[in-house]
């Protein structure tokens, strides 16, 4: 369906797994910022092997839609993701989670395998590790950013999510690290000393190394003023 998507044979994801995060280190270091996901006609069952992929997607009138892909997939092949989790889950209800500050999908299916790749031009975060984790814990920040905006537009969150889609990954994305900074500075940010610091040095990374290349703009928008 899709042909801009490169054969599993012609490298890039490992036919063994179910799902492989294509990690850089330009501009950030060790961050990843493709996910490919494989879910097979037959799964292996000697890994984890996704049957569905849960994610928020625009629609076609700039709504948000929730997507449910499964193989074989006959539904669109492009499609705009909105910042949020995107959820995988296996037949045996085990779950991979990651959150994306927004970006691409595209979907190829044939009637052996279903290949989705999502692309996105900062860093998609795996929320997989251990508690504590530096990527949970920015996550953790982002979500309750995206739960006192929401509250701002009252009975209106369909409003809200349409307007956030708007807005670019990239602007997105140095929005909420700035107000996370800004947040744990001022001291509304309880995740302990040691953590808050980690996580305001992760951020000020992020938002430095993406300033550098250029990716992240040099004058950060306030996330009040733009959503």
């Amino acid at each position: 369906m899709c042909s801009s998507i490169l054969p599993l044979s012609a490298g890039g994801l490992d036919q063994h797994l179910g799902y492989e995060f294509l990690v850089s280190d330009a501009p950030w270091h060790a961050a990843s910022l493709q996910m490919d996901i494989y879910m097979r006609a037959k799964p292996s069952h000697e890994h984890f092997d996704p049957q569905v992929v849960h994610l928020h997607v625009r629609g076609d009138r700039g709504e948000l839609d929730q997507l449910s892909v499964v193989h074989p997939w006959h539904g669109q092949s492009h499609f705009r993701v909105c910042a949020g989790r995107v959820m995988l889950t296996d037949s045996r209800d085990k779950d991979v989670i990651v959150f994306t500050f927004g970006g691409g999908l595209q979907i190829e299916s044939t009637s052996d395998y279903t290949h989705l790749r999502l692309s996105s031009p900062v860093p998609i975060l795996d929320l997989n590790a251990q508690p504590g984790d530096i990527q949970s814990l920015l996550v953790t920040s982002t979500e309750s950013l995206l739960a006192h905006l929401r509250a701002k537009w009252g009975s209106d969150p369909a409003t809200f999510a349409e307007h956030v889609l708007t807005v670019t990954p990239e602007v997105f994305f140095a929005m909420c690290l700035r107000r996370i900074i800004d947040m744990a500075e001022e001291g509304h940010i309880f995740s302990g000393k040691d953590a808050t610091r980690r996580l305001v040095a992760s951020a000020r990374q992020y938002l430095e190394q993406g300033q550098h290349a250029g990716i992240i703009p040099a004058s950060v928008p306030d996330l009040d003023e733009v959503v």
